[in-house]
């Protein structure tokens, strides 16, 4: 375990980003710090208390500073990374806590930094803000810049890329890296249910949880604490032995500093390559860090690689059952127009060829190719028959009119 005996000693060895759980007054502390640290280098700071002009529009406020950054970084582009598009004519103070801070990170964008502060990058953010800050810092580590943050709960520090730190007594510890080596429970461990109290301590008392009530475990500080209805109570097992008590009821370790009842896992996302986030349905709805090594684990105790596996089949059957129904349609409309065929030609006179599409333009034909006679015939009858039959109606019709015409009287 490394530990800072300064803040200066922290930045003295910045070999990647720090994200530090501490107070205010200890953030104060490393911003000097940082001015001080790093005077010759390109610097950004997202601080709480600097909040911009509040007559200032977010669009006319992140211009502002494009132009002083040099105009490196556009700030149409700001806007539409951070998904400010839809606030970007909105003053600056009738913003609520989770845009103003999503404002923050805009503004340090611009300066295409090499070193950015930033106070609280997550604690304000709901899930499509923390992608997108996520986002960033893990392009903007990758071209160079290291963050150090500040004022945020060691269990957000663990999201983001880099170290993750808590001060005590004006040293800084790190937290041990969380490398794949666990060890998988036996079969069936996971499914087994037994009686099982985990102690914990309030004032004098000691309370006795059932693994049901509890929602997460954190070690923190050198002490672990287990989190019941949004509320945090100290117990003094480690959490190697609240690793192999709780696993047989459902209870899996997310990463080396916490331990989660998945019953309460209501989202899986994962923010970058590296940065893999659980959002639980407790009573503060907790967001904790899943370790990249435990991720697949995570997903096959889950059964989301089963519901992968099952969603792709069902969608193969689909499609092949589509097919086949086609197929079959295609199938019996042949049968039928061959059925209709075959009965047509066995209700045609015999001597006569069978009913084709046009049949009004259409001769029957004798064996040698030439017109039979006794249709042709036939045919010349029935042509003098239909034309008689017209010449009769209107010879009919004439007297009719003529009459009408002569008891109306003259026109």
């Amino acid at each position: 375990m490394t530990e800072y005996a300064s803040a200066d000693k922290l930045l003295a060895d910045l070999g990647e980003s720090a994200h530090i759980e501490c107070g205010r007054e200890t953030s104060i502390k490393l911003a000097r710090a940082v001015r001080r640290r790093f005077a010759t280098r390109r610097c950004a700071f997202a601080l709480e208390a600097d909040a911009g002009c509040p007559r200032d529009t977010v669009t006319s406020h992140l211009r502002f500073f494009s132009q002083l950054a040099g105009g490196a970084v556009h700030h149409e582009d700001a806007v539409a990374h951070f998904g400010l598009r839809g606030i970007a004519r909105a003053k600056l103070r009738d913003l609520p806590a989770s845009q103003a801070a999503l404002v923050r990170l805009a503004r340090a964008s611009l300066f295409q930094p090499e070193v950015c502060l930033i106070e609280r990058p997550l604690s304000d953010l709901d899930a499509e803000g923390r992608a997108s800050a996520l986002a960033w810092m893990s392009e903007a580590e990758e071209r160079g810049c290291r963050f150090v943050t500040t004022l945020q709960p060691l269990r957000e520090a663990l999201l983001m890329p880099g170290i993750a730190l808590w001060c005590e007594d004006g040293r800084f510890i790190e937290v041990a890296h969380d490398e794949d080596d666990s060890t998988a429970p036996p079969d069936g461990a996971f499914d087994e249910v037994r009686v099982c109290k985990i102690p914990a301590k309030a004032d004098a008392a000691t309370l006795l949880f059932d693994p049901r009530e509890i929602d997460f475990i954190e070690s923190a500080n050198k002490q672990n604490h287990v989190s019941v209805r949004g509320s945090l109570y100290p117990t003094p097992l480690t959490m190697d032995e609240l690793d192999d008590e709780l696993s047989r009821f459902g209870f899996f370790r997310c990463h080396r500093s916490y331990i989660v009842n998945a019953q309460r896992v209501a989202k899986v996302e994962r923010y970058t390559r590296n940065s893999f986030n659980l959002t639980l349905n407790d009573a503060n709805r907790t967001s904790l860090p899943l370790s990249k090594g435990r991720a697949q684990e995570l997903h096959e105790r889950l059964g989301l690689t089963r519901e992968a596996r099952a969603a792709h089949a069902t969608s193969e059957a689909r499609e092949a059952h589509t097919a086949r129904t086609a197929q079959d349609g295609r199938a019996d409309s042949a049968a039928c127009g061959g059925a209709e065929g075959t009965a047509a030609a066995q209700a045609a006179p015999e001597g006569a060829s069978a009913p084709t599409s046009r049949p009004d333009r259409t001769r029957a034909a004798s064996p040698t190719g030439e017109e039979d006679p006794k249709a042709r015939t036939a045919r010349d009858d029935r042509s003098r028959e239909a034309r008689g039959d017209r010449g009769g109606r209107a010879g009919e019709a004439r007297p009719t009119r003529r009459a009408a015409r002569t008891e109306g009287g003259p026109r």
